[in-house]
């Protein structure tokens, strides 16, 4: 048993702050909101140039149009989001 003699009380809990549904402060959800929008803008911008490049590469190499790597790309993409929902499947 624990001997509470010496007048040693436990404090009474502060006010709870509210958390949203993912159980982030309030305080800390516009940085993560922020970084969140930077990070899709990167993601977005960053997906543009790499597929530009790609495309221009495969023009200058294989002199195919780009409308043909357009179409090979978007396949690829297509792929790579079902094997992505599939291999979620497997965790």
């Amino acid at each position: 048993m624990i001997d509470n003699s010496h007048g040693i009380e436990a404090k009474a809990p502060k006010d709870k702050v509210m958390l949203n549904f993912a159980g982030i402060d309030p305080k800390n959800m516009s940085t993560i909101v922020m970084l969140s929008a930077l990070f899709a803008f990167d993601a977005f911008g960053g997906a543009f140039v790499a597929k530009s490049f790609i495309s221009y590469y495969f023009y200058e190499k294989f002199d195919i149009v780009f409308s043909e790597v357009g179409l090979l790309l978007f396949v690829c993409n297509i792929v790579s989001g079902i094997s992505g929902i599939l291999s979620s499947k497997l965790v």
